[in-house]
């Protein structure tokens, strides 16, 4: 029973994966390098915790608890490398997602009934700091938040960055 119920919960886990282009070489570096490390660093952690030394006990143990956890270390290097690692949109999955989002009828509804109130959400997604991030959620049309790739729209040209080169 025990591993039925592991089994159903890790396979929720990945068809969260369903919109994501797996044919990528990117995408399946970073789900199986997640997967592994999730699976290998706790282990040793858990075989060498006489490593973990910052001459700071309390951090120490903080370390300790993180690099032990298995969905931790999985979930936060997989965030960090699909933050990190550049793809397109369409290999991340992400305009499949806002295509899904935007389409359903139901995710309006719930947004309604399940938003923070007060307008919680959107003072902190409309922030000046936080529209630089590239994972933080944006304000749709009909107060539907959106994840976008960039804090302007698509239609509206980009400012030039740091990377772009001027001739």
């Amino acid at each position: 029973m025990f591993l039925v119920m592991f089994g159903v919960i890790t396979a929720v886990g990945i068809s969260n994966l369903q919109y994501v282009d797996l044919n990528s070489s990117r995408n399946l570096f970073i789900f199986g390098f997640s997967i592994f490390c999730g699976l290998a660093i706790p282990n040793w952690v858990n075989k060498n915790p006489e490593r973990l030394h910052t001459g700071i006990t309390q951090l120490d143990q903080v370390i300790q608890v993180l690099l032990t956890t298995g969905m931790f270390v999985g979930g936060f290097l997989g965030f960090l490398l699909d933050n990190t690692i550049p793809g397109s949109l369409e290999e991340r999955g992400l305009l499949a997602w806002n295509q899904v989002q935007e389409e359903s009828e139901e995710t309006t509804k719930a947004l309604e009934v399940y938003g923070l109130p007060w307008g919680i959400g959107t003072r902190f997604c409309t922030s000046s700091c936080a529209q630089y991030l590239p994972f933080w959620p944006r304000e749709g049309a009909v107060g539907v938040s959106q994840l976008s790739l960039w804090p302007w729209d698509s239609s509206e040209e980009r400012p030039p960055s740091a990377t772009d080169t001027r001739m």
